[in-house]
């Protein structure tokens, strides 16, 4: 779910800065979570792909693995105008986001609305 070796290359970069970017990661999570799933209500496959691919893209970055292939399977189920395929992901999505934010507050990050 998470990549522990790139949180740890991070920190060395960053310092205690790593705290602030989880931070603005967590309080963004669930919005963009929540733009995924409007868009593929409404049938938007292009919003759902796009939201998907920066989701995927933020989320790889800091080692959140678990959200960021989800993210990339919606953004192709999008990509590949399968809308019932993205809609069960995104079920999966919303449990792996649960998932992530409580492995991370466990790990010390919080959401900077916290």
């Amino acid at each position: 779910m998470i990549d522990q070796s790139v949180v740890d290359e991070l920190h060395d970069a960053l310092g205690d800065e790593l705290g602030e970017i989880f931070g603005e990661y967590l309080a963004q999570l669930f919005p963009q979570v929540q733009q995924i799933g409007e868009g593929l209500v409404q049938g938007d496959l292009e919003r759902g792909r796009e939201e998907a691919h920066s989701l995927k893209g933020s989320s790889g970055n800091l080692g959140v693995m678990g959200v960021a292939e989800v993210a990339a399977d919606i953004e192709r189920a999008c990509r590949e105008h399968n809308l019932d395929a993205a809609r069960v992901r995104y079920q999966d999505l919303l449990s792996c986001a649960e998932a992530t934010v409580s492995a991370l507050n466990a790990k010390g990050f919080f959401s900077a609305n916290a």
